[in-house]
């Protein structure tokens, strides 16, 4: 419009945009995968998370962790001492440790167990881990305990119960005879799978080899053999002046048969003329 006059004032539009990174599970040290602890005193420790501020831990009795033990914060340190809380009942408890900080919480999907007992126990208890210096692994340990088994059985000498013990193989109410009848059974029939395979291969490349005889390996044989079977079960006029013809075998030996019965006083000789193919 004449004589107005707009004034604009510039102005800026801010965004506060988070710069924290979302923090992640800590990893659990100790004590992992059901190892053995003394349930009165139980250290927990963890590797520190970049980011956080302070650590939750959370002990429980199934994996839901819905019937917790112990939650308790541990601060910025990376362990936690639960000491005369837990029993040494040779349960199985479940813990995870949730970091906290600016950048909000960790999921807590990391989960580690332990199996609390007496000192004693843990002291007795044989390790978690396999022992991996065994060329064959633990499970020479398993047959060389089955074999100490059965001879402590057998002769019921305490000093093969004593080698059953140092061989550190807990009983765990099989018998060493199952062990060893189920191995056994398995290799029987293992080998038993192996014969029938080795057979139906053997079947199957012999099948083979005739069909590739049949379909391209002598086509001359084929077709003489053929031939001869067409002379054999056919009829055909070889001489219709002289009265010959050619009869299918099987109606030969019938008529033959037939007219020996109705003249039984005849005599055959033991050489029948041979008609050669005209």
């Amino acid at each position: 419009m004449p004589g107005a006059y707009v004034t604009r004032h510039p102005f800026t539009l801010m965004a506060t945009v988070s710069s924290h990174t979302p923090l992640t599970d800590p990893v659990l040290v100790s004590p992992q995968r059901e190892a053995p602890v003394t349930g009165r005193d139980v250290l927990l420790s963890w590797e520190p998370v970049p980011g956080a501020e302070a650590y939750l831990v959370q002990v429980a009795r199934d994996t839901a962790f819905e019937d917790l033990a112990v939650e308790e914060s541990a601060g910025s340190e990376t362990s936690l001492r639960i000491e005369d809380v837990l029993p040494e009942n040779r349960a199985t408890f479940y813990w995870r440790v949730i970091a906290q900080g600016e950048g909000g919480e960790s999921p807590g999907e990391h989960v580690e167990s332990f199996i609390v007992m007496t000192p004693d126990q843990v002291e007795s208890a044989p390790a978690t881990e396999p022992d991996t210096d065994e060329p064959t692994g633990p499970v020479s340990k398993l047959f060389q305990a089955a074999g100490a088994e059965m001879t402590a059985e057998v002769s019921g000498s305490d000093a093969a119960d004593a080698a059953v013990d140092a061989l550190g193989v807990e009983p765990e109410g099989v018998e060493s005879a199952q062990i060893i009848g189920l191995t056994l059974s398995v290799l029987a029939a293992l080998a038993l799978i192996i014969f029938l395979l080795f057979n139906w291969n053997a079947t199957v490349l012999e099948q083979t080899m005739v069909q590739a005889v049949n379909m391209s390996g002598y086509p001359d044989l084929v077709e003489t053999e053929a031939a001869a079977a067409r002379q054999l079960s056919q009829y055909e006029v070889l001489s219709d002046a002289d009265g010959v013809y050619r009869v299918p075998i099987d109606r030969v030996i019938t008529l033959m048969a037939n007219e020996a019965q109705t003249r039984r006083d005849t005599a055959y000789s033991a050489e029948l003329p041979v008609l050669t193919n005209r």
